[in-house]
């Protein structure tokens, strides 16, 4: 036991402590597995969450993420006495069927119901990642995302300065932009949110920066118009209210310039679909 836990100390930087309600669990242990609790408790089940701690940990987002949940810092062991039991926890759907680890009041519990103790323990390692995702409307895996994209938006944001001679800045309201988008969307971008912006940003600098290069004139009505020097985005609630806002732009999108903002405007039916093709410089720059 104490190897398993100093795999996790070292991974997490955190002494944890692992508490265990022998009594009851006995109770569940059939055959030779009663004789030999203290192998699968203190071994075979904490062995497989200390490496997937461990592998998990390497992530510096992750491990803040896990220390942010874990905060009483201690691991247990629960076993419900039936698998309709073990399935009436929140998110149960989200987690492993035969065993698993969920946070519940800061500790770390490993769960397992009568049926399956012990079938598959490796699986308490598994899908961590929603184990420790923690409360507010965007998961885990959409927050690293989102932070694993950011330099790719600098980057592009550079290469328009460089070009335009302006530094914009890109505002965006992510947990905003989730609740935006059509429900049956949210699956499938939902966790990618970084990327999906990350996305679209590129294309809109490469439109820009190439037309403000090309042209002197060009480059002086995108500084004239975008007088904020901030690129926001914009999901309608309709196609048909994407469809009035402006007479320009096809199906999916288009750059806008609203109040000196240059806004990303997206049609709920088409969202990142056609991305490459969607902004059009002379149109949104029209008038300059």
């Amino acid at each position: 036991m104490e190897e398993h836990l100093a795999t996790i100390e070292e991974a997490t930087g955190q002494k944890f402590t692992y508490e265990v309600d022998f009594p009851t669990i006995l109770t569940f242990a059939e055959g030779d597995w009663k004789e030999r609790i203290g192998e699968l408790i203190y071994d075979s089940y904490l062995s497989e969450l200390a490496w997937g701690i461990k592998r998990f940990c390497e992530d510096p987002l992750q491990k803040e993420a896990l220390l942010d949940c874990a905060t009483a810092r201690k691991i247990s062991f629960h076993v419900f006495p039936t698998k309709k039991d073990y399935e009436k926890v929140p998110r149960a759907d989200k987690l492993p069927r035969y065993c698993r680890a969920r946070v519940v009041d800061g500790v770390i519990v490993m769960e397992t119901h009568k049926e399956d103790f012990p079938v598959n323990v490796g699986a308490v390692r598994d899908d961590l990642i929603q184990v420790f995702a923690g409360e507010g409307p965007l998961s885990l895996a959409c927050r690293i995302d989102i932070a694993k994209t950011a330099a790719e938006i600098d980057e592009k944001l550079t290469e328009l300065e460089e070009a335009s001679g302006i530094k914009m800045e890109v505002e965006v309201d992510y947990a905003g932009l989730k609740a935006a988008m059509p429900k049956d969307r949210v699956e499938d971008l939902g966790e990618r949110l970084g990327t999906f912006v990350s996305s679209y940003i590129a294309s809109l600098v490469w439109n820009c920066a190439r037309k403000c290069k090309e042209d002197e004139m060009n480059k002086e009505a995108f500084v004239e118009i975008c007088s904020t020097k901030k690129i926001k985005f914009n999901i309608f609630k309709t196609a048909k209210e994407y469809e009035k806002a402006a007479n320009y732009g096809d199906s999916y999108g288009r750059g806008r310039v609203v109040g000196g903002d240059l806004v990303i405007e997206l049609n709920p039916d088409n969202l990142w679909a056609n991305v490459d093709y969607i902004f059009d410089f002379d149109k949104m720059f029209a008038g300059a």
